[in-house]
């Protein structure tokens, strides 16, 4: 795909999970790791994220996720940026949930920041990618590329250049009509994944017994806020009549 310019680092995409890229690119001898996919915690050993500074060491990892998938929660980058580059340690970040414009983590100081490019960058759910951008002050991008040689190759890279330029547009409507909208309950169509243009709902705990059953998350599309309301309501009304009965 060449290089481009992603939350103001340089980017990459790769066609294999962006966070095996990262394990081959820094190859941390040990990382701290918190809650977030579970992709990354069945392919390394770690230790929690609430570690002892005192154990982090150069070239060392702490990797976080944020916003956190499933609940939204929000991390405090620059607190564990700090932490990092104390020790000499690389502070990366999962950022799916919270593609551009919506939020930077180079603003706190990250210094790899990847995303799973099927979810908002690729926006039409028919992509299937990873992507890692690389803070400017890091001298890796030529390394990145080499890996990727024998790594992955990256077929449909075209998808990604057209979904680039829509980014932003999508990404701005689908947390205008999110952020409108949490006062009201939702019934969307049942789907595991999220990003696209289309709005989808997942109640995780039908494939996840660990998962509060009270939980159920969004993920809020381009459509128009009134349709979405009215969809709503007319599927919560069915439920209650059915309930009634």
């Amino acid at each position: 795909m060449g290089r481009t310019i992603c939350s103001r680092g340089h980017s990459l995409l790769l066609a294999s999970h962006s966070f095996h890229a990262i394990l081959v690119l820094l190859n941390p001898r040990r990382i701290a790791i918190g809650e977030g996919y579970h992709g990354c915690h069945v392919v390394i050993k770690c230790c929690l994220l609430d570690f002892d500074a005192a154990e982090l060491q150069s070239g060392n990892a702490i990797h976080v996720e944020t916003p956190l998938n499933l609940t939204g929660e929000a991390i405090n980058l620059q607190y564990y940026a700090e932490e990092a580059h104390r020790a000499g340690a690389f502070l990366t970040v999962d950022a799916t949930f919270g593609p551009p414009p919506v939020q930077n983590p180079f603003d706190f100081g990250a210094d790899i920041v990847l995303y799973n490019g099927t979810k908002y960058f690729g926006g039409h759910s028919g992509m299937l990618c990873g992507i890692l951008a690389i803070n400017p002050k890091h001298d890796l991008l030529t390394r990145l590329h080499s890996d990727r040689v024998y790594l992955d190759s990256v077929a449909g890279s075209w998808l990604g250049m057209r979904s680039l330029r829509t980014l932003e547009l999508r990404v701005t409507r689908q947390s205008a009509t999110a952020t409108a909208l949490p006062s009201k309950l939702r019934l969307f169509q049942h789907a595991t994944s999220l990003g696209g243009v289309e709005s989808l709902i997942e109640w995780r705990a039908m494939t996840n017994t660990s998962i509060d059953q009270r939980l159920v998350r969004l993920g809020v599309g381009v459509e128009a806020l009134d349709d979405l309301t009215r969809d709503l309501q007319q599927g919560l009304e069915t439920l209650r009549r059915e309930a009634a009965k």
